[in-house]
């Protein structure tokens, strides 16, 4: 019963259509003998599949639909990325902006363009006072600049010298923080769908200080019955009077033995521990399994793709697709490879040819 995400590989497609998707995710599971059956092709074999969003994706969008409804915000964030761009897009603005900051400052950090989330490193970096200023400083001595540059840096030194524009980038980064953090927590691979909504609420109610207890528990506990609504949809699945026998089991046990359950964590966790547990409710056991098993995020399959970078480089750019997933699956999974035995891997692979037989030797072990 524990969360482990497994990279497969990367497949290559023609096609983007959902058939084209579809086909590729059943012979994917048929290859690896996994007996798992886009969401309406799924459906139609496997009615009880439920699409599940990315919490991080939603999250995202939340938080750009939000700037967007707000005019003065939406006008902050589009002057400051293109502010931050205008100085890193040229590598003689940035030396000229290096004159005007102090030892000890960072550079400014890129403004990420789409996802919200991870745009508090770049405010900040321009919110530290000595960076501040220097980009104050770097736009009024805009003489140097050419006639197509010079309004551009007449606005942005309007802008960093106004009230509104600085009390925007220190009221976004506290907004910022409290997201980021949020969604640093919703890529975590161990993290349950109960979990996530919980730090969900936690960050609203850190991030609004008005925000009471008591809504928490109130939107938890219609979690809970959405849960609840969406088991009886497929009853089939399970015998509901034996659950509900098997829940109250478990309680039972747990009161007696003074044992403290207040998240579907602290279930897990006895479960993992105690087999005579999990034969004893089978049928609760098999409620949280399905649980465990709904996604939280894609981020963390996604990650992967960031592999490509390292793995296909000049030097492999003609590389075939069959060896790029299988030096992908050694890369996402080198924990694994590096207990493999090349000695024994390296034999194997001699022996399975005949030239390769007569022209290598084999090591001591099997010689």
């Amino acid at each position: 019963m524990i969360i482990e995400e497994i990279f497969m590989g990367f497949y290559e497609t023609t096609s983007t259509t959902a058939e084209a998707l579809f086909n590729i995710v059943k012979n994917i599971l048929a290859q690896f003998d996994l007996n798992i059956t886009l969401y309406k092709h799924i459906k139609e074999i496997e009615p009880r599949a439920l699409y599940v969003h990315c919490n991080a994706h939603n999250l995202n969008l939340v938080v750009q639909d939000g700037m967007e409804c707000i005019s003065s915000v939406k006008n902050f964030i589009g002057v400051i990325k293109e502010l931050i761009n205008f100085i890193r897009d040229s590598p003689k603005r940035q030396g000229c902006f290096k004159e005007f900051q102090s030892n000890t400052s960072p550079m400014l950090a890129q403004f990420c363009p789409t996802r919200c989330c991870v745009r508090v490193k770049s405010l900040k970096t321009l919110y530290e006072l000595s960076n501040y200023e220097a980009a104050r400083l770097f736009f009024e001595s805009n003489s140097t600049f050419d006639c197509s540059s010079y309004a551009k840096t007449l606005g942005f030194l309007k802008h960093l010298e106004s009230f509104n524009f600085y009390f925007y980038l220190s009221f976004m980064i506290r907004i910022f923080e409290v997201i980021e953090a949020l969604n640093t927590n919703l890529q975590k691979t161990n993290l349950n769908i109960q979990e996530a909504h919980v730090k969900e609420m936690e960050n609203v109610a850190i991030g609004k200080n008005k925000y009471e207890d008591s809504g928490i528990e109130n939107a938890l506990a219609e979690y809970k019955n959405l849960i609840l609504r969406s088991l009886h949809s497929t009853a089939y699945d399970f015998d509901i009077e034996k659950l509900t026998l098997h829940r109250r089991i478990f309680f039972d046990v747990v009161d007696s033995r003074k044992l403290t359950v207040t998240s579907l964590g602290d279930v897990i966790t006895i479960l993992q521990k105690d087999k005579s547990m999990r034969d004893l409710v089978s049928e609760y056991t098999k409620l949280i399994k399905i649980l465990l098993t709904i996604p939280v995020t894609t981020c963390t399959a996604e990650l992967s793709f960031s592999a490509l970078r390292r793995l296909k480089t000049y030097l492999r750019s003609s590389i075939l697709q069959v060896r790029l997933n299988s030096i992908a699956v050694l890369h996402e999974h080198s924990d694994i490879a590096e207990t493999l035995d090349i000695d024994a891997l390296m034999d194997e692979f001699i022996v399975r040819n005949k030239n390769r037989s007569s022209t290598f030797a084999l090591n001591d072990s099997r010689s």
